[in-house]
């Protein structure tokens, strides 16, 4: 095997997303992967609205760049009509 064959495409980097946030830029690699699925997880596993969730969604929100429509999307919660925070606004 080739070692072109093994390198990434040019201009990515392992654990960093286009928008992603300072505080996620500092996680490289396997840290990075596993804080951003522990934080996935988390929320999947809390109701909107309970203790933990909000700040939970902060966390996954500076970590990754995404806005709080953009991960309650991803939860598969767009029409919940939840509050807006200081994550971002919902389109």
């Amino acid at each position: 095997m080739s070692d072109s064959a093994a390198a990434p495409p040019t201009g990515y980097t392992l654990g960093i997303m286009s928008g992603q946030s300072a505080e996620g830029r500092e996680l490289v690699g396997r840290e990075f992967l596993v804080r951003r699925n522990a934080l996935w997880a988390t929320l999947r596993g809390l109701e909107p609205g309970a203790a933990g969730f909000e700040g939970t969604l902060s966390e996954l929100s500076a970590l990754i760049g995404w806005n709080r429509a953009r991960i309650l999307a991803g939860l598969g919660l767009v029409d919940l009509g939840l509050p807006e925070t200081e994550t971002g606004p919902t389109p």
